[in-house]
């Protein structure tokens, strides 16, 4: 009895082996939209970057008390970051490409040395990175996948206040992907990340640190739905 479930069994598994591979099969061109969390940036002059959201979105308070510089400012700041990239399938499970990183942030001074200012003084700054990226996949099952991923860039950041330093950032990370069709995932992650800046002047900064990966990606080629 146990031998006539046999051949059925096998059809089933292997008929799930194949669904959980089709999105992710060789020759599929995979293009993601996420959010982009750079590191905190060094001090630009007498400009500085509140912290960067990690949801690519951002809005506070931020305060920088500092004796040594004789700083201490009280700003309000809205920030944003998005991440675009391309990866082809070389193999199955296996996708190589680049990305475009880019993040935005506004600031403006309300309080120094505890005094509150009219008209304060606006700073803005904007930041890109351009790169290769790597991710691989672990079929779990046709609607949810593991993966992990290796990325880097080069990009500048610039100041209103005109310090532009070169960036040099790279990091690796893991998540999980949701595929409710074949065609589209939502992406769930975290990222660690290591970025140095170069000011040009014998000046280099750098910090590590965490970050989510929130996005969508959409699948073209391969068999259709």
């Amino acid at each position: 009895m146990n031998k006539s479930y046999s051949i059925p069994a096998l059809v089933l598994l292997l008929a799930c082996a194949i669904s959980a591979q089709a999105q992710t099969e060789k020759g599929h061109l995979m293009l993601n939209l996420q959010n982009f969390n750079p590191l905190t940036s060094p001090l630009g002059d007498d400009a500085v970057l509140a912290p960067w959201t990690a949801f690519g979105i951002g809005f506070g308070t931020q305060t920088i008390k500092d004796s040594d510089f004789g700083i201490d400012r009280e700003s309000n700041y809205a920030s944003m970051g998005l991440g675009l990239s391309a990866l082809y399938f070389v193999a199955d499970n296996f996708a190589i490409g680049g990305g475009l990183n880019f993040a935005f942030q506004r600031t403006v001074l309300k309080k120094e040395d505890n005094t509150e200012v009219e008209n304060g003084t606006t700073g803005t700054a904007g930041q890109f990175l351009l790169g290769p990226e790597a991710r691989y996949y672990f079929p779990l099952s046709a609607s949810f996948k593991p993966y992990v991923r290796a990325t880097a860039g080069l990009g500048s950041l610039n100041f209103n206040s005109g310090t532009d330093p070169v960036i040099l950032q790279y990091g690796a990370g893991a998540g999980l992907s949701y595929f409710p069709s074949n065609r589209v995932a939502v992406n769930l992650g975290l990222n660690y990340n290591n970025a140095k800046w170069d000011f040009r002047n014998d000046t280099d900064y750098s910090t590590r640190g965490f970050g989510a990966d929130i996005g969508f990606s959409v699948f073209f080629g391969g068999t259709k739905d």
